[in-house]
């Protein structure tokens, strides 16, 4: 499973979380590409994932199904 973040080629993760909707941290790290690995399964439903690198930082929503 992986997140990818489409726009920008420059654009990258950098310092990430993923959180489930209940607001328990799922997984965190680092990603130097647009791209995030995901270590677990997750069960189906909806998840937040933030992130910042430098002065850049958003937020979005991912379904999971």
């Amino acid at each position: 499973n992986k997140l990818q973040l489409f726009g920008n080629r420059n654009l990258k993760f950098g310092n990430y979380q993923i959180y489930d909707m209940s607001g328990k941290l799922i997984q965190k790290g680092k990603s130097d590409t647009n791209e995030v690995r995901i270590n677990q399964q997750l069960i189906n439903g909806s998840y937040i994932i933030n992130y910042s690198d430098g002065d850049k930082q958003g937020s979005k929503k991912f379904l999971h199904n």
